[in-house]
């Protein structure tokens, strides 16, 4: 199990008054990580509070659910699925994301 505790100062976010805009904005957040797995594969579910603080005193505070996994390929390298949804957004509506990543890693 992991814990985070983040802060984002001026991270560009969706403007909850007008879609399809971005502003700055202060972000706080706090999640937990519950991964388990063997050397080749491991699975994660991890739960988040986000609370965002608009310059102009507006605030939008949600949760965030995530499960994901990571399956080693070989000599360092890793590929990662993540899935995740927003829940309780107050004005953006919630939102489902979704990435796929590789990581490579030179260390022996």
């Amino acid at each position: 199990m992991l814990g985070q505790l983040l802060w984002r100062h001026g991270e560009p976010l969706p403007d909850p008054q007008a879609g399809g805009r971005y502003v700055t904005a202060d972000q706080l957040a706090v999640s937990t990580r519950l991964r388990g797995g063997t050397a080749p594969w491991s699975a994660n579910l991890e739960a988040a509070l986000l609370l965002d603080a608009f310059r102009n005193g507006d605030r939008d505070n949600y949760l965030k659910l995530a499960i994901g996994g990571d399956l080693h390929l070989g000599r360092g390298t890793w590929l990662s699925l993540s899935i995740g949804r927003t829940l309780s957004r107050a004005r953006l509506g919630d939102q489902t994301s979704g990435g796929l990543t590789v990581k490579k890693s030179f260390l022996d």
